[in-house]
């Protein structure tokens, strides 16, 4: 199941976790870097993504007001290639916004998305309007006032917005 979500002239399409089958799908028609990235509403879930959080990823997480999406360096083993960027990092977000938050909590699966300049071929359903509606809002102030900080071994950071 696929979404499109249009915000601020970017195209993102939301998917299942389940579904990241159509990652590989959606590389062959873009040659820009295709990745998810997911979208974590509680603590615990990082941990599905990546092995350990550091103290200090800790309080980046508690203390960052704007919303904020996470690069760790070094990923779970278990993830699949196609939930990896091409350097081998996972893309999160941590979903602070109340509303977004316990919509996704609500839902019951794991959420991604990918930003894709273009649509895609093919058929997509409905993931929940609310979800995509508040997710919309979300994004766009995501784009205009977040943070996106890179976590690597020894607590190395890189601020890149």
């Amino acid at each position: 199941m696929r979404e499109y979500i249009a915000v601020d002239g970017i195209q993102y399409v939301l998917l299942e976790h389940n579904a990241m089958h159509e990652i590989t799908i959606m590389r062959e028609f873009f040659t820009e870097d295709i990745y998810p990235i997911f979208l974590v509403s509680r603590d615990e879930d990082l941990y599905s993504f990546v092995r350990e959080v550091s103290e200090l990823a800790w309080q980046l997480i508690d203390f960052e007001e704007r919303p904020l999406k996470l690069i760790f360096e070094e990923p779970h083993s278990m993830l699949a290639t196609e939930a990896l960027d091409a350097d081998g990092y996972v893309h999160l977000m941590k979903i602070k916004d109340q509303t977004l938050s316990s919509l996704l909590k609500k839902y019951g699966k794991s959420l991604a998305i990918v930003a894709v300049e273009g649509k895609l071929p093919g058929e997509f359903g409905m993931v929940s309007k609310p979800i995509s509606e508040k997710l919309g809002i979300w994004l766009s102030q995501f784009q205009k006032q977040g943070r996106i900080i890179r976590l690597g071994a020894s607590d190395s950071i890189k601020v890149i917005k």
